[in-house]
């Protein structure tokens, strides 16, 4: 299929249209129904989106990809049955060759859906990747995780017996180290931050924010650590050596996640412990005798950055990567487009956004406690939960297997964002919607790994013919 049809033509045929040449010996496309703009480009037989509003996900697509996607909706086993019928199979076949169509064992490029940029959250997210080479869906990781810290931990829903609040953490993944995952993380800081022209937000107290790197479970205990007392023995009493951090809000960015999975593989290292800890509870208190650090209702969200063949290596080496993972949403992140000189964000706009979060986190950061309306309550039970409780095998298993869990803290954040103490069935539908990018991120990149590590070093044996 892909020798006799050039992407050119079928993009054609389904309403793109050419917008001039890239200056790399490639073309500039746009999608249909946008008049002015650039939504992908093509070049030597590979059309490469990055707008996220069409049937193809972000990423690379040849002629067949293209059809897969729009006539079998990403299917390409169906895609392939029907071409062969059609008389695209193979004329000339070997041994080793089978004419019929087989099984494709590769995850496709997740494709964000445009639910997961409802309202405020989409014009974000549209301003921060217009005219730059940030993924879309790392923009919005990172800012789904940034604004949970500055929501704080009073917003609250009960699962069972167990608290929840809006603290998520996210790890990208880039394709390569060209992936732009950094740039993802330069819109957030910005719009978490006093602009020039925001005096309504310069009284705000911004969550405390820090670039990391993580080191140990110490370090992150420290920065929220609650008041430190010493017995004074001529006093006879309890007396305030440290008055602690009051605010528990706390966002780290670390761009290294390779030196996360080093510092746990250390022995003695309690980071692992820590990021599940502050995950589940925020109260970390050690028994240990001497130099004990305590902190209770810690606040703490965190995004990190690793490449595909890094964290491959990585995981080979780190046996307590497993302890944490399913605690994190995984976000597969690639350049979507190349921009040159990329512009800043327009300050007016940027300002109104900023204006309408920070007032959003200030109203709702009380104790209140969430619950789902009656329709979003009836499509959890009857849809949503039963299709996110199919268990999954291997390392991908391991790694999803909070899926609910994670779910329904994504339709919280959605909710707020929306200005919204009730989970409604829109912020339920746009949490699955995030969700499902972040499990098939998850398809993608544990492919085929065994969540024991011995296990894997099996079946790294076999395919290896020993």
């Amino acid at each position: 299929y892909n020798a006799r049809h050039d992407p050119s033509e079928i993009l054609v045929k389904y309403g793109w249209k050419p917008t001039g040449k890239n200056g790399r010996g490639g073309a500039y496309w746009t999608r249909p129904g946008k008049e002015k703009g650039t939504s992908a480009s093509l070049k030597d037989g590979w059309l490469y989106v990055f707008s996220t509003s069409t049937p193809l996900p972000v990423g690379s697509h040849n002629s067949f990809s293209i059809y897969a996607h729009y006539e079998h909706e990403g299917d390409f086993n169906k895609a392939a049955k029907e071409l062969s019928a059609r008389g695209y199979a193979p004329s000339i076949t070997t041994e080793n060759e089978i004419a019929e169509p087989c099984e494709l064992s590769i995850p496709l490029w997740p494709k964000l859906d445009r639910k997961a940029l409802p309202g405020i959250v989409g014009e974000f997210i549209d301003l921060a990747t217009e005219n730059s080479e940030a993924d879309p869906a790392a923009v919005l990781a990172t800012f789904l995780v940034r604004f949970g810290v500055e929501v704080g931990d009073g917003p609250h829903m009960w699962i069972g017996d167990t608290k929840h609040w809006c603290r998520i953490a996210a790890v990208i993944v880039g394709a390569s180290s060209k992936a732009r995952k950094g740039t993802s993380g330069a819109p957030i800081k910005r719009l978490f931050s006093n602009g020039r022209q925001d005096i309504s937000t310069l009284s705000h107290s911004f969550a405390q924010a820090t670039p990391g790197p993580f080191s140990s479970g110490e370090g992150i205990v420290y920065l929220v650590r609650n008041e430190i007392e010493k017995w004074d023995p001529k006093s006879e009493q309890s007396i305030v050596v440290d008055p602690g951090v009051a605010d528990k809000r706390l966002f780290v960015l670390d761009e290294e996640f390779a030196g996360v999975l080093a510092n746990t593989k250390r022995e003695g290292n309690t980071l692992s412990m820590i990021i599940r800890c502050l995950w589940d509870s925020g109260d970390i208190a050690p028994i240990i005798k001497n130099n004990r650090t305590i902190t209770t209702g810690a606040h703490v969200g965190w995004v990190s950055h690793i490449t595909e063949g890094e964290l491959n290596l990585r995981l080979d080496k780190s046996g307590a990567f497993n302890g944490f993972a399913n605690r994190i949403l995984w976000v597969c992140a690639n350049r979507p487009k190349l921009v040159p000189n990329p512009p800043r964000m327009n300050d007016e706009a940027l300002s109104v956004i900023r204006e309408q979060i920070i007032k959003t986190a200030k109203d709702y950061s009380v104790p209140k406690e969430i619950i789902k309306d009656d329709e979003a309550t009836d499509a959890w039970a009857n849809h949503y939960y039963r299709a996110l409780s199919v268990p999954q095998p291997g390392l991908i298993g391991s790694v999803i297997s909070r899926a609910e869990t994670q779910t329904l803290r994504l339709a919280m954040i959605y909710a707020i964002l929306d200005n919204s103490l009730i989970i409604k069935l829109k912020h339920l539908e746009s949490g699955v919607a995030f969700w499902d990018y972040c499990q098939k991120s998850a398809g993608r990149i544990f492919q085929g790994r065994q969540a024991d590590r011995v296990a894997q070093k099996i079946l790294e044996e076999l395919k290896n013919g020993v």
